[in-house]
């Protein structure tokens, strides 16, 4: 029973704090470029996968015509829908600002494939902020760099 105290004593101990000017940059970055976050980390394989991917999707979706959320008010639902859109499209970091910047506006249009475009645009979005947690784990420590 000691012996089993000991060890989780010793796990808690070994498991030192990495101060947050050393976790922020490549969430950051992680945010700003996909894959650039895994890249700043030495997993370069991972950095590169990540931004083929949500890169892809994004302008899959843009060449679907997939529109861009803007947070609205009104109901419950629509409020919901589109402050949660316009997260998503803001995980997408440079890719959502320089294609704001560039002026890409898409009207609401009924069709499958301009909701498809829509769906992932946030997608991509919502994808490179699950990167963005594993860098966060990766560079706290949490997570085995392996």
């Amino acid at each position: 029973m000691a012996g089993k105290r000991e060890s989780s004593k010793t796990k808690e101990t070994s498991q030192i704090e990495v101060p947050l000017a050393r976790r922020l940059p490549p969430v950051v970055l992680a945010w700003l470029i996909p894959g650039a976050g895994h890249y700043y980390l030495k997993r370069q394989w991972h950095g590169g996968v990540l931004l083929a991917t949500i890169a892809g999707m994004f302008i899959t979706g843009l060449l679907m015509q997939g529109r861009m959320f803007t947070p609205m008010g009104g109901d419950l639902f629509t409020t919901i829908m589109t402050y949660g859109g316009y997260v998503g499209d803001l995980c997408n970091g440079s890719l959502y600002f320089l294609t704001v910047w560039l002026g890409y506006e898409q009207e609401t249009m009924p069709g499958a494939v301009h909701d498809y475009g829509t769906k992932f645009i946030v997608c991509s979005g919502l994808l490179n902020l699950l990167a963005m947690v594993d860098v966060y784990e990766i560079a706290s420590g949490k997570k085995a760099t392996a």
